[in-house]
């Protein structure tokens, strides 16, 4: 399916993943050419394109909150940006990319690829974050789940999208990691929330 989303968008497929096993990661490069003039506007519009990827409601905290932090890297090779994130929703995520990248007038490559495990972080590369968010991140963790469990999973659920199933299976062994690296304000409110069922949540420092 989305070797056939690629052809008819005018891309290359090296090999196809009839069965993932693990998150699809999706490795973003973005660039404005080399001449004279394509290095000036790519100056010019590399801080504006990062801007708004990381906008604390931007399209990079559309990751699954489970997975590895989203990572990027700008200007190591002139005016360049390379982003990693595993998408929620890969479709939507990449086309979202392609739609950033005309606003701001740069070229673009995608790559995506499965992750070889669960535990291997596949963005290692591209840590720590540079530069850094504008805005705090932090990881939310459980260290209690309080005496309404049920409330509280279908809460948690609902508020990250995450699996009924795999949040019973997290909470056997507390403290644990709901998720990672979100931006302040969808931390904080996040947090509130979570409290409000008697849980008792730690908001961890992590930029990524």
């Amino acid at each position: 399916m989305f070797g056939a989303y690629f052809y008819k968008r005018g891309g290359r497929v090296q090999n196809e993943e009839n069965h993932a096993h693990h998150p699809i990661v999706t490795i973003a490069t973005f660039w404005w050419g080399w001449t004279k003039e394509e290095r000036a506007q790519g100056q010019i519009e590399l801080p504006r394109l990062l801007q708004a990827l990381t906008v604390p409601d931007e399209l990079l905290a559309q990751s699954m909150a489970t997975t590895w932090p989203t990572a990027w890297r700008a200007g190591d090779y002139g005016p360049m940006l390379t982003v990693g994130i595993v998408f929620a929703n890969l479709i939507d995520g990449v086309s979202e990319l392609n739609e950033i990248a005309r606003r701001h007038l740069a070229q673009i490559q995608v790559r995506l690829y499965e992750a070889q495990s669960e535990d291997q972080d596949p963005l290692s590369h591209l840590r720590p974050s540079s530069p850094p968010p504008a805005v705090p991140r932090f990881d939310l963790v459980v260290t209690g789940a309080g005496d309404n469990r049920l409330r509280f999973v279908a809460i948690v659920s609902e508020a990250l999208g995450l699996q009924e199933w795999d949040l019973r299976k997290q909470l056997l062994e507390l403290p644990c990691t709901l998720a990672r690296s979100l931006p302040a304000p969808r931390a904080e409110g996040a947090a509130a929330l979570l409290r409000r069922t008697g849980a008792v949540i730690e908001l961890v420092r992590n930029d990524g």
